[in-house]
C-alpha cells in the first residue's frame, strides 16, 4: 500500500469509531494497546498487522471490507 492509502484507512477506522460513538482511548483500551499508537494509525503514521485490523474491526462491528472503502474520499 501507498503511504496516501493508509492516511485513508485510517481515516476511515477513524470515521467508523466515532460513528459509534467511541473515543480513540475507549478503542484502544479495548485492543490493548496505547491510545498514542492508534492515534498514529489513524493518522497513516503506521503500518497495521491484518491482525490488528482484523481486532478493530470486530471490537467496532465493522465488516473489514470497509475500512478500504477509498471511494468516498
Amino acid at each position: 500500500m501507498k503511504k496516501e492509502e493508509f492516511k485513508k484507512l485510517g481515516r476511515n477506522i477513524k470515521y467508523y469509531r466515532t460513528q459509534k460513538g467511541m473515543s480513540c482511548a475507549n478503542l484502544a483500551k479495548i485492543l490493548q494497546r496505547q491510545e498514542k499508537v492508534l492515534v498514529e494509525m489513524e493518522e497513516g503514521k503506521r503500518i497495521y498487522q491484518l491482525k490488528t485490523l482484523e481486532k478493530i474491526a470486530k471490537a467496532l462491528d465493522v465488516p473489514l471490507e470497509k475500512f478500504f472503502d477509498f471511494e468516498w474520499d
